[in-house]
């Protein structure tokens, strides 16, 4: 379950932001199912999947990035492999996935 594991790790504060005012951040009181939500589940999922995002661990990575020339003409190939997903791992829209980059 998503929520005990945060529970366990720890909630992350933001960092970032700016309070406007104008009203609070919508946050998921309790839990529900599908079934007892009904049509409002996708809206409940994405507001709840985002609240817990917000107090998720970083999403971590390591960049590779490799620059030659040959005749003059530059290349370059980016690469990334995820140590540790953090948020993306809650959010549908946000996953990380590696992008090998091959030896040279």
């Amino acid at each position: 379950n998503m929520m005990k594991e945060l529970l366990q790790h720890g909630l992350n504060r933001a960092r970032e932001g700016v309070d406007m005012g104008d009203h609070p951040p919508i946050t998921p009181v309790r839990a529900g199912t599908e079934a007892q939500i009904g049509q409002g589940w996708r809206l409940f999922d994405m507001v709840t999947r985002h609240f817990l995002a917000t107090v998720s661990g970083d999403c971590k990575f390591m960049r590779t990035k490799v620059r030659f020339e040959i005749n003059h003409e530059e290349f370059s190939v980016a690469g990334r492999k995820v140590i540790d997903p953090g948020f993306t791992r809650i959010q549908h829209s946000g996953e990380m996935e590696d992008v090998h980059v091959p030896d040279f």
